[in-house]
Formats: C-alpha cells, sequence, structure tokens
C-alpha cells in the first residue's frame, strides 16, 4: 500500500498540532500544483490531513496527539478506516491509509453525512471527531476540480458523474421504486418535513442538517435496497431520492 511518507506532511501536521486549539471545521485548501489539494482539521485528540499521493490516490493521515498511541482506527457513519502506524513523534503518533477509488464514494458519504465520527486507539478508547464543514470543503474541492480539468474518481465532480455510476444509482431507485415503494416515500416525506422551514436556497450546512434528520428512512431504504443492489448504488439511490424533493 502506498502512503505519504514525506517529511512535507510530517511538517504540517505537527506544527498544527501547536497552532490549532479545540476543534477546527474542515477546509479546503487550494495549491500551486492541482493535485496538491487538502482537506484538512485540526482538533483536540487529531489533526486529520486528506490529500492526493503521487499516484493519484487518496490518502488520509492523522496525528493522533498522543505518542503512547500504537494503533488508530477511523469511523464515519458506516464507513470504517484502519489506519496503519507510520511514525512515532514527540507531538504524537502519525497514521495513515489510502482510500481506494472503490471505496471512495462510501467514504466520502460517511465523512459528509454524519456530525461526528469517531477515533478509536489502544484499548478500544474513543474520541469524537468534528465533521462540521465536510460538506463545504468537499463542495470547494469540486468547483476546484472542475475549474483546473482535474481528473479525480467518483464521487468528486458530481456536475460529470460516471456513466456507469450514475446508471447504477437509477437502476437502484427503479428497483425500490417498484419492489418497496413505501420506503422511497419515506425518504421524500421526511425531506420535505426537514427542509420546510428552511430559506431558499438551502445552505450547504442547512441541507446536510437536513439530511442528518433523514438518516432513519435511509437507512431502511439502503438495507432493503441491498437484498438485490450494490450498497454503494443503493447509497446513491435513496440520496436521490432526498435530494430530489429536498432542492426541488
Amino acid at each position: 500500500m502506498r502512503f505519504l511518507k514525506s517529511l512535507s506532511v510530517i511538517v504540517l501536521l505537527s506544527s498544527a498540532a501547536h497552532a490549532a486549539e479545540g476543534v477546527g471545521d474542515w477546509q479546503f485548501h487550494a495549491a500551486s500544483k492541482p493535485q496538491g489539494f487538502s482537506l484538512d482539521s485540526h482538533q483536540r485528540p487529531a489533526d486529520l490531513l486528506l490529500q492526493l499521493d503521487p499516484a493519484g490516490a487518496f490518502v488520509m493521515t492523522v496525528l493522533v496527539k498522543d505518542p503512547r498511541v500504537t494503533v488508530a482506527d477511523l469511523r464515519f457513519g458506516s464507513y470504517a478506516l484502519h489506519l496503519f502506524n507510520i511514525q512515532s513523534l514527540p507531538q504524537g503518533t502519525l497514521f495513515s491509509a489510502e482510500i481506494s477509488n472503490k471505496d471512495l464514494r462510501a467514504f466520502v458519504h460517511g465523512l459528509t453525512s454524519a456530525q461526528e465520527g469517531t477515533l478509536t486507539t489502544d484499548g478500544g478508547a474513543e474520541a469524537q471527531i468534528s465533521l462540521a464543514g465536510t460538506s463545504s470543503a468537499v463542495d470547494a474541492l469540486n468547483a476546484y476540480a472542475a475549474n483546473n480539468d482535474l481528473a479525480l474518481p467518483p464521487p468528486f465532480t458530481p456536475n460529470h458523474p460516471a456513466k456507469d455510476e450514475l446508471a447504477a444509482d437509477m437502476q437502484a431507485l427503479t428497483f425500490m421504486k417498484s419492489a418497496h415503494p413505501a420506503a422511497v416515500d419515506e425518504i421524500a416525506s421526511c425531506a420535505r418535513t426537514s427542509t420546510a422551514h428552511l430559506p431558499r436556497p438551502i445552505s450547504p450546512d442547512d441541507m446536510k442538517q437536513a439530511f442528518l434528520a433523514c438518516s432513519e428512512p435511509r437507512e431502511a431504504f439502503r438495507m432493503l435496497c441491498a437484498e438485490d443492489k450494490p450498497n454503494s448504488a443503493c447509497l446513491g439511490a435513496a440520496s436521490a431520492v432526498f435530494l430530489g424533493v429536498a432542492a426541488g
């Protein structure tokens, strides 16, 4: 597995550990080279950095601010990411993990659809990771990729989704409308209720809160759908139902 082991990553996270206090929203950062962008957040338990490695794969690098920690895992919603111990530093322990293209959609969905993630370390100790600002950061990355003609794997650059991904979502939605119409109606009803009071156009943060409010019907939809269709397509279909009503 490929990792970002460069000194620049270690310096970035180490300096952030000194500078940041409390919980910081996730931020998108452009770079002089289009592929050098990053998304990061500096929080009390850890500093987190998401960027591309030289081979074009997304890598999550995490500085856990306790040098005694030797193992770590992250969970965002239903997505779990096992982190590999890279280096022990005075400021803490540096971990990293590559996110495969086939898992990227589920990773981004988990990152942007929950309010908090969980960092689990030695002995099952847990710390909460704020996901505030993730939707705005991903939106900024999508705009940056479009403006710089930067080709990224789905689900990025959603204005030009891969045809096979979109087709799979639509097949899952068609299946659910036929086999489980009540599950589709539950998401649609929740979308109407959770967005009825929101000012238009709905801001990304308000949309995220409304999306979270409909987690239960979306999960019920996904479980029924996944009995026949790929899980990633079911997630996409559930989101399509919600957004079709909420943004309408």
